[in-house]
Parts: structure tokens; sequence; C-alpha cells
């Protein structure tokens, strides 16, 4: 299920004390005579807990703060962590359960190349079962684009009389950008930029749109494929987009055979109706490695590996991985003390924030 990674901001620093530990769910322990009795382990993996303890916050930490709590904690929505050191790994869990058919996961990985083991239900894996190349962003545009910040880094093909940068009302809590169209095309976007790619390999874009008016709209993400020049476009499918909702579009495409070759591409997306004018916002867009729908700002997104057509992991199967690294955890905050104190140098401190990893089913 795609999904929005709200990814605590780098400005925002653990002091010392911060407490990283595990825990394992599920696990209930009954004290007999001759000792302890494992009676009930539903959860076969450790998972990461914490409590961590905040530094000073100057004004413009603060503002990354505050937009960072509003849109996840204080809803209850799942948080990503990024660990501040550096540090040996073992038997982390990597994405969602196999359906059988996903092949990419993201790897628990930050800040370089994955260099690590991965399993799959306990067994290790052959490197020629998956990708030998580890992607540094598993979001491969950059963070201007990926937070739809900047207007004048997209492309208008058709259909739009003009695009604006709105501030603080996207999804990701930041800036968004708005469309009006013309009336006289279907309404069409895309990043401005060649992103580099790999003739075969599969990516995924995504984006989030927000209509206005009265009446519902179908819209759908793409990727242009470019081999020097244009050379053709893969369309997701249309999907219904409620006014005043903000909705997840998403496309899977693999980099098509030409001559000459696929090399670069560029997401977008398309509305498949002409004459309304109504305004559209947009935000949270991707170029994802493999088809992995999860949407990451670029610098704060962890590794990915991809496992090759015909390898992927059986349908209920768990990858995990060991490396040495920074570990990326998905957890949910305990929304208890998500306050702060406030002194007269203008510094706010957050009290002590509690997080559990909330593995993905």
């Amino acid at each position: 299920m795609a999904e929005i990674a709200h990814t605590m901001p780098s400005s925002v620093a653990f002091l010392d004390g911060s407490r990283f530990g595990v825990t394992r769910p599920g696990l209930q322990v009954t004290q007999y005579e001759t000792g302890p009795f494992k009676s009930r382990d539903w959860f076969g993996h450790n998972v990461a807990e914490y409590n961590l303890k905040i530094g000073a916050l100057d004004s413009s930490a603060r503002a990354d703060w505050d937009i960072f709590i509003s849109q996840m904690a204080a809803n209850g929505n799942i948080a990503w962590i990024v660990e501040p050191e550096s540090r040996t790994h073992f038997d982390v869990i990597c994405g969602p359960i196999a359906d059988g058919s996903r092949s990419t996961f993201w790897v628990p990985n930050y800040g370089g190349t994955f260099s690590g083991q991965v399993f799959v239900d306990g067994v290790l894996v052959d490197s020629s079962t998956y990708s030998t190349t580890y992607y540094y962003f598993t979001n491969l545009i950059t963070d201007s684009g990926a937070t739809c910040s900047d207007y004048q880094e997209w492309d208008t093909p058709q259909g739009i009389l003009n695009l604006a940068d709105v501030s603080r009302c996207g999804l990701d809590g930041g800036d968004c950008i708005r469309i009006v169209p013309n009336g006289t095309a279907l309404p069409s976007l895309r990043w401005a930029s060649d992103i580099n790619v790999t003739e075969g390999q599969e990516y995924t874009s995504m984006f989030a749109v927000r209509p206005t008016g009265s009446t519902t709209r179908q819209w759908y993400a793409n990727i242009h494929w470019f081999n020097g020049g244009y050379y053709s476009r893969s369309d997701g499918t249309a999907t219904n987009c409620p006014p005043g909702e903000w909705t997840i579009l998403t496309c899977t495409a693999t980099a098509p055979d030409a001559t000459p070759n696929v090399t670069t591409a560029r997401p977008g997306i398309i509305r498949n109706n002409t004459t309304a004018l109504d305004h559209v916002y947009f935000d949270c867009a991707a170029l994802n490695l493999g088809d992995y729908d999860r949407w990451h700002l670029p610098s704060l997104s962890p590794n990915a590996i991809t496992f090759l057509s015909g390898s992927e992991p059986a349908a209920g199967a768990r990858v995990t991985a060991n490396f040495t690294g920074q570990r990326v955890a998905r957890v949910r905050l305990d929304p208890r003390g998500l306050e702060s104190r406030i002194t007269s140098s203008g510094y706010a401190y957050p009290i002590n924030i509690n997080a559990t990893e909330i593995p993905e089913f």
C-alpha cells in the first residue's frame, strides 16, 4: 500500500542519554519452579524501541519539528527515524511481507551504499538472485523536486495555464504546487530534469494530488522515457481523486527496449478530463527503484534492493538483513509528552519522546 514517509527532520538532534533498544512483541514468559517457560511468541523478530532526548531547537529547527509533529505524530501516523550512529545490525526487517510478486524492498540503512547479507525467512540469499547494485536513495528525484517546493522545476507539456508555489499546505507538511488548467487539452505535468535509468529495469513514479471544486476527477501517474529525445510514455491506472482530499497515484513500468537505448526518465501526472478548470494541488513526487511504492525525502531515504525477475520472495516470506550503518526505523511515536519547554532565549526543548518500531505486514 502506498505510503508517505514522514521522517524526523535532520535538524532535530538526539542528545547523550537517548536510549536505543529492542523488544520482542508477543513474548510471554511464565515462571515455574524449574525456570521460565516461553509460552507465546507470535512475532519472530526483535523490533526497535527508542527513548529520545532532543536537543535545543532554534527557530528554523522548531518549524521543522512543528511540521513533523502536526503531520504525523499527533494523528498517530507512522514516522521514520534515522539513528545518529553507525553500528552493526542483525536480523533487521526489510520492507513488508512478500506477496509473491513484489521485487523491491527497502533496506533500513541510511547514509551510504548498503553492504551486508540478505535473508528470506532466515535463509541467506545468494547474491545472484538480487540486484548487485544497491541504491543510495529509494527516491531518485531531488529533495526540492520530491517536496514540490519550486514550480520552475516542472514542465507543462499541455493543458496547463500556469503553476504556482503554495506554502505550508502539502501532504508532507511543507510546500506544494498548484496547477491551473487552461481547458484546451488534458492537463499534463512532468519533472523537467532527466533522471538516469537502465533499460529493462523497473521503476515507479509516485505523486499525491488534491483537486479543488466539487467534482471527483480522474488523474493518473506516468513515466516519460527518453533515449536522447522523447521516446514514449507509460501510464498508471486512472484513479478517482475526490476534491479536498489527498490521493496517492503510482505508476510502475519497465524502461522499454529502444534504439538508441532509453537512458533517462521523468515522472509525471495527467488528468483525463480536458475542459474542467478546477485547480489541483500536487505534492510528494518520486521516481523509485523497482515497484517500491513509498515516498521518502531523498536525503533521508533508506537503501533499496531489487530481486531479479523470477527470484521474488514467495508470498508470506519475510526479508531481513545484516549490515553496518545508520539504521532507519519505521515507528509510531507515543502521543503522550509531544510538547516542548520554551526558554527566555527563545529555544525550545522537547520532552523525551518514546517510539516503537512498527514492522510492515
